[in-house]
């Protein structure tokens, strides 16, 4: 993806940027990182910036979307544009699906642009849902898990 022309900046080197700068972006590429999944999506709604996420799942391995605690506060559609694909990540992915992703890339930052009203509104509603995520929501959630597993190892 680091090859892709504009409207999109991938850089994939050595050279540190700080995780602040992409608060300088109106849009953000929420992409796979060493697994199927990525774990900055909190970090990219704080940033003000348009998340597309795109996941990847292999169901012949009995593989469902990576789900993180807080993501039912923000549902796909109203919070970012989810991009999901059902392939065997082991394996290099092809041309042919790396350039379907940047189209279907392409149509979202086309459609957003024409649409700066719904742009605002999920990228502001997404930051008010951050600063009302609390220590005590990760708390509960990290009790409830412990709690889930226990009641299995007792079984």
């Amino acid at each position: 993806m680091s090859l892709f022309k504009n409207p999109f900046k991938i850089i994939v080197n050595d050279k540190y940027i700080p995780y602040y700068c992409i608060c300088n972006y109106k849009y953000v590429l929420d992409i796979p990182g060493f697994r199927p999944w990525s774990v900055r999506l909190i970090e990219l709604y704080m940033s003000k910036s348009l998340p597309i996420r795109i996941l990847f799942h292999n169901s012949q391995w009995g593989e469902e979307k990576w789900i993180q605690f807080y993501e039912n506060m923000f549902p796909k559609n109203e919070s970012y544009v989810g991009l999901e694909y059902n392939i065997d990540y082991e394996k290099k992915i092809s041309e042919k699906n790396i350039n379907y992703i940047r189209s279907q890339c392409l149509l979202i930052f086309d459609f957003f642009n024409k649409n700066s009203k719904l742009y605002n509104k999920i990228t502001t509603d997404n930051f008010k849902k951050c600063e009302v995520l609390k220590e005590d929501h990760i708390y509960y959630y990290m009790y409830n898990i412990l709690m889930g597993y226990n009641s299995i190892l007792k079984k």
